[in-house]
């Protein structure tokens, strides 16, 4: 079963800024605005034309299926600061491929009387670009990846139940990020080294009705995920002070990945109704690579509410349906029952709040 194909693919940034000043006095208030005319100040253009071609092929002999592929994409990358004229700006064009694929496979261990059985596993390559001016101008590559998964999933149908257990390893070359994400550095883009990505991931889907022969439907699942990402080389780089990433060491943990992810619920469908009790709980995580508690840029001990930690959060959502015909059904939801407060992201200027308590109704219609 082979497939093929090519995709044609652009993008382009054209910045034209200007400057706004402001002034204040001592309590604050703005006493006089000055303005600067559109294009006056650091203007710049990215385009990138991409060609994307690739090829795979599902093999089937026994209980084995293997699925190798292979990705070979092309860029003509460009940038200029300035008016891009003929004015002595600074530009530069670059144009390079980059092949990519892997391969996975499946083995068919038990397929019958509504059992199935399946061991998966497979190995991809992968990559992400740096943006032209980076890559051109300041020579940052672009990131690649190798990733690796192993699994075991398993169905009952006349149970109503599945399960899946899945373990994963990836590991990033050239990591590439911002160097300074809502805070006033020298901006742009670089590579911080090498990061590892291991975890575990497990999921399981019952309905307790279908199983039992019960008039009406319980669903119910539970989905984990445990992740260990961390850096296996101290970040190196164009990182400035104002980088989150700049204070990253060997073993830190890689900013905004939680190490556990566990979400649960339970519904019921019955005649015309339907209803969801859901719940996500999410472990702390790290706003910075330095991996400290504090609201401090390490870099200079400035305070920096950039910095810090993320809290663990605990969100239970709920939802109520209808079915007025079947093209038609009335909807409910409530999102953060309990109202709990939590943060979210400290990017890009501090402390984000997440959703509060809300509600919404609505009619849905199928034409």
């Amino acid at each position: 079963n082979i497939e093929v194909g090519v995709r044609l693919h652009e993008d382009q940034i054209r910045r034209k800024q200007w400057e706004e000043d402001y002034t204040q006095d001592a309590n604050g208030n703005i006493t006089a605005v000055t303005y600067t005319v559109r294009g006056a100040a650091g203007n710049r253009t990215q385009n990138v034309f991409a060609v994307s071609t690739h090829a795979q092929d599902q093999m089937k002999w026994g209980k084995f299926t293997f699925t190798p592929g292979i990705r070979i994409e092309t860029m003509d990358a460009s940038y200029c600061d300035g008016g891009c004229g003929n004015d002595g700006v600074t530009k530069g064009d670059r144009t390079y491929s980059v092949v990519v694929g892997g391969g996975s496979m499946k083995y068919d261990w038990i397929d019958s009387d509504g059992r199935d059985i399946d061991i998966f596993g497979g190995v991809h390559r992968g990559f992400s670009p740096a943006d032209p001016r980076g890559n051109i101008r300041s020579g940052t590559t672009e990131e690649t990846s190798i990733g690796m998964e192993l699994g075991l999933r398993y169905k009952n149908a006349r149970r109503a139940f599945s399960t899946e257990v899945v373990a994963f390893n990836t590991i990033l070359d050239d990591l590439v990020v911002n160097d300074s994400v809502g805070g006033a550095g020298a901006g742009g883009t670089g590579n911080y080294g090498k990061v590892q990505s291991l975890g575990l991931e497990y999921q399981v889907n019952y309905d307790r009705g279908l199983d039992k022969g019960w008039s009406w439907q319980m669903p119910m699942y539970v989905t984990a995920t445990y992740t260990n990402a961390t850096f296996l080389e101290t970040a190196g780089g164009t990182a400035d002070a104002e980088s989150i990433f700049a204070g990253a060491n060997i073993g830190n943990m890689v900013p905004y990945i939680p190490e556990l992810s566990l979400s649960f619920g339970v519904g019921a469908i019955f005649d015309k109704w339907s209803y969801n009790i859901d719940a996500n709980f999410v472990s702390q995580a790290y706003a910075d690579a330095a991996n400290q508690n504090a609201q401090v840029n390490p870099q200079n001990g400035t305070a920096d509410v950039r910095f810090g930690s993320i809290p663990a959060r605990f969100v239970v959502d709920g939802s109520l349906g209808y079915k007025l015909s079947k093209k038609a059904r009335l909807f409910g939801n409530v999102k953060n029952i309990t109202n709990n407060e939590y943060i979210i992201s400290r990017q890009p200027h501090g402390p984000r709040p997440g959703l509060p308590f809300s509600m919404m109704a609505g009619l849905e219609i199928q034409l």
